[in-house]
């Protein structure tokens, strides 16, 4: 089986893998995008908002930053909510590329 993984255009080339272990797609995939993340610069961003139902580890999000004037996505690491002053809010932690 042979799969190429590309994240953009002129991206940096890594050796290719061989593993008799990877026999179907799925972690293949899993392995590729892998190791094009170990070359990435990535930073951790705290967030607190509203509360957010339905958030969960994992999952990607899109950030509009209002006082950046930017868009952003990230995968959420954890959550945190608490109820204060009468408000239910979440503090998000987020990883994303570095800028």
């Amino acid at each position: 089986m042979e799969i190429t993984v590309k994240r953009v255009p002129g991206g940096r080339p890594h050796p290719d893998v061989v593993d008799n272990l990877l026999s179907d797609i799925r972690p293949a995939l899993a392995r590729g995008k892998a190791i094009l993340n170990e070359g990435e610069a990535l930073e951790t961003v705290t967030l607190t908002a509203l509360y957010r139902p339905g958030l969960e580890p994992g999952q990607l999000i899109e950030v509009c930053d209002s006082l950046q004037g930017k868009v952003w996505r990230g995968k959420v690491r954890s959550i945190e909510h608490e109820f204060s002053a009468g408000r239910l809010t979440s503090r998000l932690e987020i990883v994303r590329l570095a800028a």
